[in-house]
């Protein structure tokens, strides 16, 4: 089922927030429910250690600047105002990157 149809099967009850990622009925998710009800349990089942939903976030940026996409781009899709901040952020975690490190 599309996104739309969802909503519209919804009706009343749906809430516009424009977010990306909602509840069923269109609210922000709750963090909690989506740690412990989704995220860990699908941990558990991969066979994955506990780890910060946030940490996705992290392992995306070094493996996005590992497979030598400019910092300019990777700034871009983290949301960092400035390139220094991405650089100096994961350097900081991966000083060999190649692409922070000019090898």
């Amino acid at each position: 089922m599309t996104w739309d149809a969802e909503r519209l099967k919804k009706g009343r009850l749906w809430q516009n927030t424009e977010l990306v990622f909602t509840t069923t009925i269109g609210t922000p998710l709750n963090v909690r429910n989506l740690t412990y009800r989704s995220f860990r349990p699908l941990l558990e089942r991969a066979g994955l250690p506990r780890l910060r939903f946030h940490d996705l976030r992290h392992t995306f940026a070094t493996l996005l600047l590992s497979s030598r996409t400019h910092p300019k781009i990777a700034q871009e899709m983290l949301g960092h105002a400035n390139i220094s901040t991405t650089i100096q952020k994961y350097k900081r975690l991966q000083p060999s990157l190649p692409c922070l490190t000019g090898r």
